[in-house]
């Protein structure tokens, strides 16, 4: 088992071994003056950061859709509660009719 000093060392190896290769065979292109190597280290950094964030981002979104889903089933629960005599005691059925049909709608409305 490692321990965290040996883990961050390895780690670190690797990182420098991708960062090695990566650049070795990645073709360079032409470097005329710094402000042309610093905008292309700014490009490298810009589509690494909206790589990174793509995740974060479908991940959110596909909250947001749950979210709104599990509010539209909660309304409609409530609304049976409400308008449904018998559903609190046991005597009632509910509308399960109308929950599958909120549950299919919104599975088919996409995230974004």
């Amino acid at each position: 088992m490692l321990d965290s000093a040996q883990f961050l060392f390895c780690l670190g190896l690797l990182i420098g071994a991708m960062h090695s290769s990566w650049f070795s065979t990645m073709p360079m292109p032409s470097v005329r003056t710094a402000n042309d190597y610093i905008w292309f280290l700014l490009q490298v950094f810009s589509g690494l950061l909206i790589g990174a964030m793509l995740p974060y981002w479908f991940s959110a979104m596909t909250m947001k859709s749950v979210g709104k889903a599990a509010l539209a089933m909660v309304e409609e629960v409530r609304r049976q509660f409400a308008t449904i005599s018998g559903l609190m005691e046991g005597t009632a059925r509910p509308d399960y009719r109308r929950c599958v049909e909120i549950s299919t709608a919104v599975s088919h409305v996409p995230p974004v």
